[in-house]
């Protein structure tokens, strides 16, 4: 904590800007499938390049909100000049500059103390996974800064017609967002013992972008559905999403400290129930608890349900982290475990950051303005071409791309997409790759032959 009184607010904010503006360029492509097939194939579809046989069931069983589909619907039209690519980069600029409007106005209304507001913003623009997350045009990203919005505008000036607006827009980009909804209305209620009339106001603005989501779905399947009741009758009553996995209820306590990177993943489960023990009356209790435990009850589990709670994970750092002692037995070892922390987080930061979240997309940009047909050596990465339409260069069809078994027929100075793990500079001059020539080497386990990594080489004359 004694560092905290060297860094200025500036130089944390100027340094976390620049990160998520690098995160947003290098992410290229989807953490889960859903954040392309749900959205901009919806949105591909709806501005005629994608037919409707190509999108997954969920469209032809109008089950899926379509408020987020229309806003990069309208980002899509306003920059098609530009390449697909390009576009899902200012997709996720803007999923980028809303998340951090949203971590700087929550850190001016939920802290008074400076160090604990600095300490705040390293953790909300620095944690591992921030960065990567905060860039996600997907569902999950976007319901949880607009749930932390809402609690900023029911924490500041009672302010609950936008509380509920905020919650709706919540809703309609993630349907499971209700959870939090409920959370926040009944701590506006018993906790902030707001009235009839703020009551009134909550949910009258929660309708308002109810309305506008309906509005919304006519747009996309061009008849009036209830969308948000056959998300839930068809993926709990009829158990339709049981047919993906059903996790038992602990699930969810053991995959974030597999995940979150022990020992932080154990110091993030410590942090929420420090939290729900030491702050019972806190807001991010009351929306957090329900939207957990519920999620523990489905039988179906995916550790990015939980992501829109990565906005709230640094509110119950704090909590804790200020909470140890300055002096006592157990300070020495509880400096020496956050300061390895520290050192993991700086080390994995980089690369969670970084790293082209889907390599086939990023593949495909590398030779979408390439005016040759490349040809792919022993497999075509693009076996099942219908799933990236929104990503399709006009002048080549992935799926008829012609493969060999080997080079000899083709014609020099021909463009060749290689397998990482065959890559060879006797069969061409590389000009891309997706795995460091180092990295290549260190192939224990044979861990390449089973990734999806590839190369571009030009072959030799």
């Amino acid at each position: 904590m004694d560092v905290l009184q060297h860094i200025r607010t500036r130089h944390i904010w100027m340094t976390g800007i620049a990160f998520h503006v690098l995160a947003a360029w290098f992410s290229v492509g989807y953490f889960h499938p859903d954040e392309h097939f749900q959205l901009l194939e919806y949105a591909s579809y709806k501005l005629g390049n994608t037919p409707a046989s190509n999108l997954p069931w969920e469209f032809h069983a109008q089950m899926r909100p379509s408020l987020q589909v229309f806003i990069a619907y309208v980002v899509a039209g306003v920059f098609q000049f530009l390449d697909p690519f390009t576009t899902a980069f200012i997709l996720r600029l803007l999923s980028a500059a809303l998340a951090l409007l949203t971590i700087y106005h929550a850190g001016k209304i939920f802290f008074i103390n400076e160090r604990h507001l600095r300490l705040y913003y390293l953790l909300a623009l620095f944690l591992w996974f921030m960065p990567y997350q905060h860039v996600r045009f997907s569902s999950e990203n976007w319901s949880g800064f607009m749930i932390l919005f809402a609690c900023i505008m029911a924490y500041k000036d009672r302010s609950l017609e936008y509380a509920g607006i905020f919650s709706g827009l919540a809703f309609c980009f993630r349907y499971q967002s209700a959870f939090f909804a409920l959370g926040l209305f009944l701590w506006i209620v018993f906790i902030q013992k707001a009235g009839i009339r703020q009551a009134l106001s909550f949910i009258g603005g929660f309708l308002l972008i109810f309305a506008t989501g309906v509005c919304s779905d006519y747009w996309l399947y061009d008849q009036w559905v209830f969308t948000s009741y056959k998300y839930f009758y068809i993926n709990l009553v009829e158990g339709k999403a049981s047919y993906y996995g059903v996790e038992p209820f602990h699930y969810y306590i053991l995959k974030i400290i597999e995940s979150g990177i022990a020992p932080i993943g154990i110091l993030l489960i410590a942090a929420f129930l420090w939290h729900l023990v030491k702050q019972p009356r806190s807001v991010f209790t009351w929306i957090t608890l329900p939207f957990f435990i519920l999620h523990c009850f489905i039988g179906h589990k995916e550790l990015r349900f939980l992501f829109p709670l990565i906005y709230v994970v640094p509110f119950f750092m704090v909590t804790m982290l200020t909470a140890v002692p300055e002096r006592g037995k157990f300070r020495k070892p509880l400096r020496v475990l956050f300061r390895i922390c520290i050192i993991i987080n700086i080390i994995i930061l980089p690369f969670a950051s970084f790293k082209a979240s889907n390599p086939r997309i990023a593949l495909l940009k590398r030779f979408y303005h390439e005016k040759e047909k490349p040809v792919c050596l022993r497999e075509n990465p693009y076996f099942d071409v219908q799933w990236f339409s929104f990503y399709f260069p006009k002048h080549i069809d992935p799926a008829s791309l012609q493969t060999v078994q080997t080079v000899d027929s083709v014609a020099s100075g021909r463009m060749l997409i290689i397998p990482s793990h065959a890559a060879d500079t006797t069969l061409g001059t590389l000009i891309y790759r997706q795995v460091p020539g180092w990295a290549t080497k260190v192939n224990y386990g044979r861990w390449l032959e089973r990734s999806n990594f590839w190369c571009v080489a030009r072959k030799n004359q």
